[in-house]
């Protein structure tokens, strides 16, 4: 459990133990929603930095990395993935056709992989939604725990994005 869902779980200790209910009910409400928009974020932070660490280890070009960064990443992350989609397929074919092959046998080698997939897709396009939508009434089913869970799946899948893009076999764990 990361320290930021760590500290939002012991408010609903706080909450309980000082029995609160009405606020209780309003974090059990919200708070999904605020982690959901906080994990996905991480994210895109972590995957658009695995993308400029492949261009700077890749080329001696300072301006070549600059130019990803500033043209292909900065604002555009939204456009890298197929959110509806349940595969990563689309972003592994921005890195060419080898790319995309290594990940579908990675897919085939490691079980845990495509639910770590899904899962990180769920929660970015579940971001999209809160924050094109409105945020404030959008129904979301899912708990706190639901979330974590989530996030913890995903996050093999973001870790692992290194590995892939360069066309490397990935480890079990």
């Amino acid at each position: 459990m990361s320290p930021f869902f760590r500290e939002r779980v012991e408010i609903r200790q706080q909450l309980q133990a000082a029995k609160e209910w009405s606020l209780l009910n309003v974090y059990q409400t919200d708070l999904p929603k605020i982690l959901v928009v906080a994990t996905a974020s991480r994210f895109e932070a972590e995957i658009t930095r695995h993308i400029e660490d492949f261009y700077k280890e890749v080329t001696t070009y300072d301006s070549a990395t600059l130019f990803v960064v500033n043209k292909a990443l900065s604002r555009q992350y939204h456009t890298l993935f197929a959110w509806k989609e349940n595969t990563a397929t689309y972003f592994m074919k921005l890195f060419g056709e080898e790319c995309a092959l290594n990940f579908k046998s990675q897919l085939e080698s490691h079980e845990w992989l495509a639910t770590s997939v899904k899962d990180f897709l769920t929660l970015g396009r579940t971001r999209n939604e809160l924050m094109h939508r409105d945020f404030a009434s959008f129904p979301l089913d899912l708990t706190v725990e639901d979330v974590e869970q989530q996030a913890d799946s995903a996050e093999r899948f973001v870790a692992v994005i290194p590995k892939v893009i360069r066309v490397e076999p990935i480890s079990s764990a």
